[in-house]
Order: structure tokens, then C-alpha cells, then sequence
């Protein structure tokens, strides 16, 4: 009578399990200890000397106001390299600030620079889920990286982005970073910084920004060419729905208002350009354009930091 032999498996020896468990542990060692090399390489070599970091340069306009002395004082023009206001963090329309932390960087409160947790879901899903790069990194970015097609060179700019993220976290509070991310932020046309922003798209000041135009706005941060509400109307569109769904996830909205936000058109009747020759009067600035430039010759007048120049006449 013939007996039927069973198929045994073949059950993996203790020892291989045990190395396989060491190895695993052993290159987790040696990866976080090249990646902290690597972090002090480049705090030690490649970051900005402290007192750029300190004192980043922002290049403002000078404005030209017109004093009738009756007390009323008005803007009749700018001057500008770049067409830039400075607003501090209280000044800032909060619509601005929730969406931009809502779309930008959900945990920005929380974290010191680097979100860990959105670097590894990045890393798990290939970016499919999200980016990684915090607001912290990605003004980083704005000031003292450039961004290079280059892998390997992509990859060290990253590094860099962390590294001086840390450090404006050591040097500035979370206020001061929002403001000086708004401020840096160049929306094309001529429109550097939110200030000038508001004014070029939707002739208004940034305080009086709706919701959906303050999310029209941020959504170019995600790319300021392809999501110009001037240029792109319609990519700008689907990008500020996004940006509005986020403020909704992130109970910055009800879902009401994102029903009836979300169906609106985008309004550019307000949009212009602003040069150094807008407003009225442009005869008589040309004359103060030259005075001013023969004053300013004059070395004792001249501020070499880009600070602004406030004009009455």
C-alpha cells in the first residue's frame, strides 16, 4: 500500500531571521548617521553668513504723496526696482494667512522648520499626496536657492532649504516668517509682495480682499505662471477651489461658504499693471523725477539697504 508523502515547507532558519534583523537595523544606523553628517556638512559650508539670515534685504517702494494741507495726505505715485510694500504679520488680511497655512502647510504651527511627517508620506507616495517643503522652506528657497533641474543638484538643494529653515526658525517667530513670505513673494506684472499684489490684480487694498480673492492669490504660489488669474484664468480657477477645500478641511470656512464660493467667476475688470509713471499728474513727477535724481547723486542721500523713500509735495 502506498503512502502519500505530505509537502513540508521549508521553515526559515533562526539564523538568517537574526541577520536579516541586524542588517535591516544597521543600515537604519548608518543612514540616520550620514544624514546627520550631512545636515552639519552643510551648516558648516554651505548655508548664508548669520547676518543674511538676520537681515534679509527687501527692496521697497518710495511713494509720492500729495499733502493739500488740509490734512489730507494721499498716494499720487511710486517709485520702484520692485514694486514692493512692507506689511507686518498684524497687518496681513487673515483670510490670506488661513489659506495660505491651510493649502501651504497645515502643521506650520506645530513644527520647526521640517514636517517630518509630510517629508515621509511625500517619500511614500512619490509626492502623489502632497509636497514636503514647509513655508519655512520654501521662503528658504525664495531667498537663497535657485532651483536646478539637476537631480543631484536638487537633491543638495533640498538639504540646504532644510537647513536654513532651521535656522530662520531659530531667528524669527512664526508671525515674522508668514509676513516675510507674503512680502517676498514676486505675482508677476510688477507685483512683488501681497501689497502690491492685491492692488495689481483687484485695485484694492490686501485687508479688503474677499475669500475667494485672497485664495485666488495664494494659489499662485503653487506656480505664479501657470495659476495667473491674468494669464490662466481658468488653471487659476480649479487652483483656488483647491485652495478654498483646504480652508473648508481646515474649518477656516463652512462647507456653505465653499458651495457658493467655489461657483464664483474670476473677476480682472480691477487688474493693472502698475509702472513708476501710474497715477495722475504724470507730467509734474517727471520733473520730480529729475530733481530727485540729481538730489540723490549726493551720496549723503542715498540708501544703499533699499529702504524706501516717503515724498510729499
Amino acid at each position: 500500500m502506498a503512502t502519500k508523502k505530505g509537502k513540508t515547507k521549508k521553515k526559515a532558519e533562526p539564523g538568517f531571521l537574526k541577520n536579516l534583523v541586524k542588517w535591516v537595523w544597521i543600515s537604519m544606523g548608518v543612514g540616520l548617521i550620514v544624514a546627520a553628517a550631512t545636515f552639519v556638512l552643510i551648516s558648516m559650508t554651505m548655508i548664508p553668513e548669520t547676518e543674511e539670515l538676520e537681515n534679509p534685504q527687501f527692496e521697497v517702494s518710495s511713494i509720492i504723496y500729495d499733502d493739500d494741507n488740509d490734512g489730507k495726505i494721499e498716494e499720487v505715485g511710486r517709485y520702484f526696482k520692485l514694486n514692493r510694500d512692507w506689511l507686518t504679520y498684524d497687518e496681513l488680511n487673515p483670510h490670506l494667512v488661513n489659506a495660505l497655512v491651510a493649502t501651504e502647510d497645515e502643521r506650520f504651527f506645530n513644527h520647526s522648520g521640517i514636517d517630518v511627517k509630510g517629508t515621509f508620506r511625500a517619500v511614500a507616495f512619490m509626492g502623489t499626496r502632497g509636497g514636503a517643503s514647509t513655508i519655512t522652506q520654501q521662503l528658504a528657497k525664495q531667498f537663497f536657492t535657485k532651483r536646478s533641474r539637476n537631480f543631484v543638484k536638487r537633491v543638495w538643494q533640498k538639504l540646504k532649504e532644510w537647513v536654513i529653515a532651521v535656522e530662520f526658525e531659530k531667528q524669527y517667530t512664526k508671525e515674522e516668517i508668514i509676513a516675510m513670505y507674503f512680502n517676498k513673494f514676486d505675482f508677476y506684472y510688477n507685483a512683488n509682495g501681497i501689497g502690491s499684489a492685491a492692488r495689481t490684480y483687484f485695485s484694492k487694498d490686501q485687508k479688503d480682499l474677499s475669500i475667494d480673492e485672497a485664495a485666488i492669490l495664494v494659489a499662485m504660489f503653487k506656480n505664479p505662471y501657470f495659476y495667473n488669474p491674468k494669464r490662466n484664468t481658468e488653471s487659476s480657477l480649479r487652483r483656488r477651489n483647491v485652495v478654498l477645500k483646504q480652508m473648508m478641511k481646515n474649518d477656516f470656512i463652512t462647507d456653505e461658504e465653499y458651495d457658493s464660493l467655489s461657483i464664483r467667476e474670476i473677476d480682472m475688470s480691477g487688474f493693472q499693471r502698475k509702472t513708476n509713471y501710474t497715477g495722475p499728474a504724470p507730467y509734474f513727477r517727471v520733473e520730480l523725477t529729475k530733481w530727485l535724481k540729481e538730489l540723490l547723486d549726493d551720496p549723503r542721500y542715498r540708501k544703499p539697504d533699499g529702504t524706501k523713500y516717503d515724498i510729499y509735495t
